[in-house]
């Protein structure tokens, strides 16, 4: 998640709550010594960020406003079809070790909910116009799609 709305100064702490991740999925690769190839469905729980600001003069979407700013931001859970990659390291004959990502890249990341506390007398337009940004930079960082990192271990049965 961005770390505060683009152009608002005086980040005093951002606090972030990453719900539960699962992946249900394939994997593949062409030797054992190779990388391998992850496909299929990848679900994130909602994920919580408050971002507080300190008391200031700011603009706050268009407006100017003396105050200061706590805003949440709450990415909702959902899933996706996800692509990924990992590296799998055998640590004896049957026990492995492995790390891996797979993002939901097919699809867009999802809108996230916002809520703006701590400016009296916010103007609703200022705050369409500060939605609009703030959904604009989740939407551009590629880290705001479904995704799953994992470290693992592994047991091989014969």
């Amino acid at each position: 998640m961005p770390s505060c709305l683009p152009g608002q100064p005086g980040l005093l702490t951002s606090h972030e709550t990453t719900g539960l991740r699962a992946m249900l999925g394939l994997r593949a690769r062409p030797g054992r010594s190779w990388p391998y190839a992850k496909l299929g469905i990848v679900y994130n729980h909602r994920d919580v960020e408050t971002m507080t600001f300190d008391h200031r003069p700011r603009t706050f979407g268009d407006g100017q406003y003396d105050t200061g700013l706590v805003i949440q931001q709450t990415r909702p859970a959902g899933a996706g079809l996800a692509l990924g990659f990992g590296f799998e390291v055998e640590v004896t004959e049957r026990l492995a070790a492995h790390v891996d990502i797979a993002l939901a890249l097919l699809a867009d990341p999802p809108v996230p909910e916002l809520e703006f506390r701590g400016v009296p007398g916010l103007n609703p337009r200022d705050v369409a116009t500060a939605t609009d940004r703030l959904e604009k930079a989740f939407m551009d960082n590629i880290h705001n799609r479904y995704h799953l990192f994992s470290i693992g271990a592994g047991w091989r049965f014969e």
